[in-house]
């Protein structure tokens, strides 16, 4: 029992930062899933371990806590705004693909008056809005927010798509308050994730050949 009571322990310099690996990256999951009272739980274990350990000595001088408290509420406030304007892009990038792909369907529609330009500025006329929110509350999770009914009269325009602030409270308030975990996992699974899509753009052809040859011994 001794040496499992010693591993919760920080007897030394190598054991804390272990442990605040271990303990970082466990708050980075609840951050990431927008858990906060988890996220606060576990940090609140790794400050008991870290206060009774005798490598790490904290001393508690309220004007002292109070300033770098204000300082990690401002970075915090920073970066809510930096991940929000990604969060925004994003979703704007999600919605410029699926109005094309509507763009599209609607081309091809019998009676279709004219073909719409297929393009992201391309204006919908206001009968087909209703149409369109339909289509994208069906087509992709991060528009499910948009309630529609089928051809509501008072429904002719796209202000509601526009994602507001109030609606991802959670998400904003998340960011603040876990700003060093946030930035560590934006930081570095974007750029991961953008090059992975740059590389899927520029050999989609390649996989689609693959597939048709596969599929060529069935006479398709």
């Amino acid at each position: 029992m001794e040496w499992l009571l010693g591993l919760f322990l920080i007897t030394s310099p190598l054991v804390f930062w272990a442990w605040a690996v271990i303990f970082f990256l466990v708050i980075l999951a609840f951050e990431e899933n927008e858990k906060n009272f988890f996220a606060f739980v576990s940090l609140g274990i790794f400050v008991a371990l870290a206060v009774h350990s005798p490598v790490i000595h904290l001393t508690f001088e309220p004007v002292t806590w109070l300033m770098w408290g204000v300082v990690y509420y401002i970075v915090g406030g920073v970066w809510s705004f930096i991940k929000w304007f990604s969060f925004i892009t994003k979703r704007a990038e999600s919605f410029g693909v699926l109005k094309l792909n509507f763009i599209r369907m609607l081309n091809k529609m019998p009676g279709a008056d004219g073909e719409l330009v297929v393009d992201i500025k391309t204006k919908l006329p206001e009968e087909v809005i209703p149409r369109f929110k339909e289509f994208l509350s069906s087509s992709d999770y991060s528009f499910s927010y948009i309630n529609t009914n089928s051809y509501d009269e008072e429904s002719k325009n796209l202000d509601d798509i526009v994602p507001h602030a109030n609606s991802h409270k959670e998400k904003i308030v998340t960011w603040i308050l876990w700003w060093p975990t946030s930035a560590f996992w934006t930081i570095l699974n974007d750029p991961l994730v953008r090059f992975a899509n740059w590389m899927y753009a520029r050999f989609q052809g390649l996989y689609m050949r693959i597939a048709k040859k596969v599929f060529a011994k069935f006479a398709i």
